[in-house]
């Protein structure tokens, strides 16, 4: 665990990608913020003070993935769910971080910290929205 650093300023801000299928009529799904098994208890964010949610966004599809936009959550606001946030750089991605889910064991409570992240998030609103060209 040597390449995770603790974050512990509550007002820094957590980017977290949206997958289209997420994003319904304008709103965001819990989904946004649900581990899957392939996560391993991490949820993957950016910390803006190392990224702009554009810059993650770019990233991000240049990866190969599919994303709608960028929203965000506050470190203090995962705390206050009894959630860590790690800064854990990546090679291609020196903003990386993630939003620790290990030590949530039961999947109903998975769930139930995911949607108390989506409120937050939805709080916040898009900090980032790709051009469509629409």
């Amino acid at each position: 665990m040597a390449d995770e650093v603790l974050l512990t300023v509550d007002g820094e801000i957590l980017f977290r990608q949206i997958n289209p299928a997420f994003l319904v009529e304008g709103e965001f799904t819990s989904q946004i913020f649900e581990v899957t098994p392939k996560d391993q208890g991490e949820l993957s964010i950016d910390q803006q003070r190392l990224s702009s949610a554009k810059e993650a966004h770019e990233r991000f599809v240049g990866q190969g993935y599919a994303s709608a936009g960028v929203t965000h959550v506050t470190v203090g606001e995962c705390s206050a769910l009894e959630l860590n946030s790690y800064h854990k750089p990546e090679t291609l991605n020196p903003a990386h971080g993630f939003i620790d889910f290990r030590e949530t064991p039961s999947k109903q409570a998975r769930k139930k910290k995911a949607r108390k992240l989506k409120l937050a998030a939805q709080r916040h609103g898009l900090d980032y929205e790709p051009d469509t060209g629409g």
